[in-house]
């Protein structure tokens, strides 16, 4: 279930200590809430993610950004993932993508397709109108996306465009990225998917972003918070334990975790007594991190230990 700190994100330039070098661990992503579906499932995130990591996309990533319509680059990704934002779609873009749907132009009407497919929901009521369209391509193309929204393959579709950016955002680190992720994360239903946006959030932050992380810790959406814990302490550092330190009180646990990990380089010992509060969570998937990362500080300070008394 454990993998251990070589499977993390390569960063040398980041890694400080214990909690620094494994809250950027794929498993451990978990940790912030995410939990894993299997034990396979996480063996193969794992050593996929490894591999993507060291700046290889594998070309299905870019086959599947291209057919959404958007370079295999990082200016690409970022347009996908904002088109697939929900939040950021408009009426007036829905009404000008129902009207492509009945242009004399191939493209365009693909384009169309697409775009309004990867709105989702809500496109709905603009698209039910539509059906009333006295263009017999708009009725027709406007009923195939009412059905594909309706069913699992369109979601399917959609997830697989959100890995797709999400891979080429962790391979092509672009810092222009943060406010897209931070925007899509609420809408995310996959606990792959959140640990792939915590992942580029973690990779792209930088000083620049500080109000906007800032914002994010105070977000309603659990998860925006739980990945934007250790994206303040990426940017601030031992500076991030005033903010940070409260959330190890959270009523959530996952939250909890969280600041824990974020902050053990920082607070060790306290951050030590939310591990082993958290042994006694009832979510299974916290008490296995709080028990792995307890464990891995036991075993460096006993590294350290023994160290000094043999060196």
């Amino acid at each position: 279930f454990f993998f251990p700190a070589d499977h993390a994100i390569p960063d040398p330039l980041w890694s400080r200590g214990l909690g620094d070098v494994y809250k950027r661990q794929v498993p451990v992503i978990a940790a912030c809430g995410f939990a894993t579906e299997s034990m396979f499932a996480t063996s193969v995130l794992a050593q996929d993610a490894v591999q993507t990591d060291r700046g290889v996309l594998h070309p299905s990533y870019q086959i599947v950004l291209l057919d959404a319509g958007v370079t295999p680059d990082s200016q690409g990704a970022i347009r996908l993932l904002n088109r697939l934002t929900t939040s950021n779609a408009t009426v007036d873009e829905i009404g000008k993508y129902i009207r492509e749907l009945g242009s004399d132009n191939f493209h365009a009407r693909r384009n169309a397709r697409f775009q309004l497919l990867g709105m989702g929901s809500i496109a709905n009521a603009q698209l039910s109108s539509a059906i009333h369209s006295h263009d017999f391509e708009t009725v027709l193309q406007t009923k195939s996306i009412l059905r594909s929204l309706k069913s699992k393959s369109n979601e399917a579709v959609r997830e697989e465009q959100v890995l797709a950016a999400f891979r080429l955002l962790s391979t092509e680190v672009n810092r222009a990225c943060v406010p897209s992720v931070l925007a899509i994360i609420p809408e995310l239903k996959s606990k792959t998917l959140l640990k792939h946006g915590a992942i580029v959030l973690w990779a792209s932050v930088s000083d620049e972003h500080r109000d906007q992380i800032a914002s994010a810790l105070q977000h309603p959406n659990a998860e925006v918070r739980i990945a934007a814990i250790p994206a303040w302490e990426i940017i601030e550092g031992e500076k991030a334990v005033e903010l940070v330190r409260p959330l190890l009180s959270d009523v959530q646990s996952a939250i909890r975790l969280s600041a824990a990990r974020a902050l053990f380089d920082h607070a060790p010992r306290v951050c030590m007594e939310t591990l082993i509060d958290l042994l006694d969570s009832e979510d299974r998937s916290t008490r296995l991190q709080a028990a792995w990362l307890t464990a891995e500080a036991f075993d460096e300070q006993h590294a350290i230990s023994s160290a000094r008394t043999f060196g």
